[in-house]
């Protein structure tokens, strides 16, 4: 949703860890005046966004594609930015 960011290709990979979100280009986030700003790295051959789920406060890999309901971003300050998954009708709006 920010501004003037390119559209990139995406795909599902099944690891041996669980189910990944591959962008196929490397985004970088970076905090910027108490936001994070995203941009396409210059050098690199993709993202690997891994989805998990939380049981009894522990975290764990996705298997089943019903469940593939949030991954983390990890940003250039070391802050994880968590992505979850929201109703389709908000989807449908952009």
């Amino acid at each position: 949703m920010q501004e003037g960011f390119p559209r990139i290709g995406f795909h599902l990979e099944r690891h041996k860890t669980g189910i990944v979100l591959t962008a196929e280009a490397l985004i970088v986030a970076r905090p910027d005046n108490g936001r994070y700003v995203y941009s396409i790295a210059q050098r690199g051959e993709g993202l690997y966004l891994d989805f998990f789920r939380i049981d009894g406060g522990r975290s764990y890999g996705v298997f089943d594609e019903r469940e593939l309901l949030q991954f983390n971003m990890l940003a250039s300050d070391g802050v994880y930015l968590p992505y979850r998954r929201d109703v389709d009708s908000v989807c449908e709006e952009v």
